[in-house]
């Protein structure tokens, strides 16, 4: 699970956010990670690949989320292919 990133207001615009992004992605890949999900900007994280959960049959743990606020991204291909039903948060995520 991807937290919301955010950039610095006089920072925003220069990339800095999608090197976040893909830093941290390139990190799951080595960590054995098969995809990435999201509660982000939609139109943010469609740049970077990510679409719908809810089009793999994946929600998320809590009522209310927007369907497209709910992203998810393969990082290796087909690593979503019969898989569906709800993310479950970490601890970490149930405080906040």
């Amino acid at each position: 699970m991807l937290a919301p990133v955010s950039v610095d207001i006089h920072h925003q615009n220069k990339g800095i956010g999608k090197r976040l992004i893909q830093a941290l992605e390139r990190e799951a890949i080595l960590k054995g990670y098969n995809f990435i999900s999201v509660l982000g900007w939609p139109n943010y994280y469609a740049n970077l690949g990510y679409q719908r959960a809810s089009m793999y049959d994946i929600y998320p743990p809590y009522d209310g989320i927007p369907d497209e606020a709910f992203l998810i991204k393969e990082l290796k291909v087909n690593s979503l292919a019969g898989k569906t039903g709800t993310i479950n948060y970490t601890s970490a995520f149930e405080k906040i």
